[in-house]
């Protein structure tokens, strides 16, 4: 016990120094003021978050219709409580993620307690799974970029640990199914972690009680109907524009199922060890619960981002059931099994966690762009008019920080585009678009992300690189004939920009005269 309690401490100062010196590089100095940022997808919620606190309701935008832009109800609603206690700005996303650093411990100690009811409290193959699961690309990325996916993975451990205790006692408890219910309300398509907490529980021998089995749909029920009634819709937006119509998800879902076990090789071989040798009917059920998140793919496909989001909460479960695996293999042959833990650490941290400078400089998303874009909603907050419209191409730090109406062009909030055919060999989240749609109203400004000397030279580039407004959102926009003709000869003449990510400002909308007021930017990298 003691060795384990010092090898938890030594894996929570790992964790901790790995993430703060990562995350401390997530902010950018805008003429004197540091802005905390995290990914650009997870600004999207900050924003519905700072609009609940701030009394708007849970919207994107204060009026027009109501879209459910996010996926990730009870994250947001930490989002919202941060805001309700007066951060600004600026440092919200600085407090969020501190709240994911807790988190993060928080599965290290969970994990912890798992090898112990498991069992696996003493000896090198404990020692290896916290350490690897304190290195872990899929703990640390996560939790530094401000993603559910954390208190998703803290919620699901919390409840196992229940189940497994249920199990025990014969009884299938309340409190076990209430915490298995609220998985889905962190993250909406994560019936699979509940379906693992309650079936846990049932086939050690808890006496199932349908009472509370009901009791673990009921939060999913409750959220369904203020979802209806709310928003208007059976689904997430975002279900929409990511899954449906989308062909081949099952088969894209085997395919990110197979680079998970390559990628966790060690680790899932010696979690077969612990499932067909040890004698242990808790460690054999826990070894295979990864299987229903592999399931879950078959029907929502993968995520875009690097790492395994939609199978990180499991990937402590197999960090320990891996050392179950090479505990049973040093009771056996000892030389085996301590080479075993030995490799568990050496190869995941190798293949899945920061084995280098670039897994390093990997754990900072730069998904949409949040540094730049967040030094743009700065600026667009600054120089323009409380009735500007906008519309974004990477929505998060630019609606967040510019507090404008935002027309969200690939569709995350917005109705109509998330319901577009998507393109079928486009990045998922980023292959719906209408821009004629979007550019109907004629909004204020444009915010791209591409340089301004790509605009002026845009059909020759598109050309050259085989781009075409049918299948690709740059294109489509960039060539459309409505911005052609009424915003790409009005660009905000600051090099920041027009470097970047250039904005383009409608010719006859209020704020075209006033870009000669613009000033450019000092701006100071962490």
């Amino acid at each position: 016990m003691t060795s384990l309690r010092t090898w938890t401490v030594v894996a929570l100062v790992v964790f901790s120094a790995l993430f703060w010196a990562a995350g401390s590089r997530a902010s950018v100095a805008v003429d004197g003021t540091r802005y905390h940022y995290l990914d650009d997808d997870q600004m999207i919620s900050m924003r519905y978050a700072r609009n609940l606190a701030e009394g708007r309701g849970l919207v994107w935008n204060e009026h027009g219709e109501r879209v459910e832009g996010y996926t990730n109800l009870g994250w947001m609603l930490v989002m919202a409580v941060v805001h309700a206690a007066g951060a600004s700005d600026a440092t919200a996303a600085l407090w969020v993620r501190t709240i994911a650093w807790l988190l993060g411990c928080g599965v290290l100690l969970l994990t912890a307690r798992l090898l112990i009811r498991l069992g696996v409290e003493q000896g090198p193959p404990a020692i290896a799974a916290l350490l690897a699961l304190a290195l872990s690309f899929d703990l640390l990325f996560w939790s530094i970029n401000g993603f559910e996916t954390t208190l998703l993975t803290a919620l699901f451990l919390v409840a196992l640990i229940h189940a497994l205790g249920d199990a025990d006692r014969g009884t299938l408890t309340g409190r076990t199914c209430l915490l298995a219910g609220l998985l889905p309300i962190v993250r909406a398509d994560a019936l699979d972690l509940t379906v693992a907490v309650v079936c846990t529980a049932v086939a050690l021998g808890a006496r199932r009680r349908l009472e509370w089995i009901a009791l673990a749909a009921l939060p999913f029920a409750l959220h369904l109907g203020f979802r209806v009634a709310y928003y208007g819709d059976w689904l997430p937006n975002t279900y929409y524009l990511k899954v449906s119509g989308r062909p081949g998800l099952a088969l894209k879902g085997v395919g990110h199922t197979k680079a998970f076990v390559l990628t966790y090789g060690l680790a899932t071989a010696l979690s077969g060890v612990a499932f067909w040798k040890t004698r242990r009917p808790a460690v054999r059920v826990v070894s295979v619960l990864v299987g229903l998140g592999a399931l879950r793919l078959l029907l929502v496909g993968p995520d875009m981002f690097e790492g395994f989001r939609f199978l990180a909460p499991y990937v402590p479960v197999v960090l320990v059931s891996a050392a179950a695996g090479a505990t049973w293999l040093m009771s056996r042959w000892r030389p085996v099994g301590l080479a075993a833990a030995v490799a568990l650490l050496l190869t995941t941290t190798w293949s899945a966690g920061v084995s280098g400078k670039q897994a390093f400089d990997g754990l900072v998303s730069t998904n949409g762009l949040p540094r730049t874009n967040t030094v743009t909603g700065v600026l667009i907050n600054k120089y323009t008019g409380q009735d500007t419209r906008m519309v974004v191409v990477a929505a998060g730090c630019v609606s967040y920080f510019g507090r404008r109406e935002s027309l969200d062009m690939l569709g995350k909030t917005d109705r109509h585009v998330a319901h577009v055919p998507a393109v079928d060999d486009g990045a998922t989240g980023h292959n719906r678009f209408d821009v004629d749609w979007t550019l109907k109203d004629r909004p204020d400004l444009v915010v791209t992300l591409t340089a301004g000397h790509v605009v002026v030279d845009a059909e020759a580039i598109m050309r050259a690189t085989g781009m075409t407004p049918a299948r690709d959102n740059g294109a489509a926009l960039l060539l459309n004939p409505i911005f052609v003709a009424e915003y790409s000869r009005t660009p905000v003449p600051l090099d920041f920009l027009l470097k970047k990510n250039a904005i383009f400002v409608h010719q006859r909308s209020p704020e075209s005269p006033r870009r000669a007021l613009w000033r450019e930017p000092v701006v100071a990298e962490p």
